[in-house]
């Protein structure tokens, strides 16, 4: 699976998104007097898939265009686009149109809806 460098800041957005939802429902569960391992199973498991993303694509810093294992990948970028699409949409529908941003976020917008379907 290819990634522009275009794309990456946007998919590192959805994988936080993820990360932060994740650790909502883990500490939520994490509180309750007699919490059970089964409810931190699945958040656990996609906050672990997030990182190992993150570690390939980079944490911060200026995006290059990669390749990633795509069966190792393709559910996790398929969620964190998943996370950021209506997030971004949203902002873009609240933004006027004159906004010097936008036109870079509608690009970022189409490669991610690409990279969904794609992903799938």
């Amino acid at each position: 699976m290819r990634l522009d460098q275009t794309i990456i800041a946007g998919l590192r957005q959805g994988l936080l998104t993820l990360l932060a939802a994740d650790a909502e429902t883990m500490s939520g569960a994490l509180v309750t007097r007699d919490w059970q391992v089964q409810e931190i199973a699945a958040p656990r498991a996609r906050t672990e898939r997030c990182w190992a993303l993150l570690d390939a694509i980079g944490w911060a810093g200026a995006a290059v265009t990669l390749e990633l294992d795509a069966e190792q990948h393709r559910a996790t970028v398929g969620e964190a686009c998943a996370a950021i699409v209506p997030l971004l949409e949203g902002w873009l529908a609240e933004t006027p149109a004159e906004d010097p941003r936008v036109p870079a976020r509608l690009a970022v917008l189409e490669s991610l809806r690409e990279l969904a379907a794609n992903a799938r």
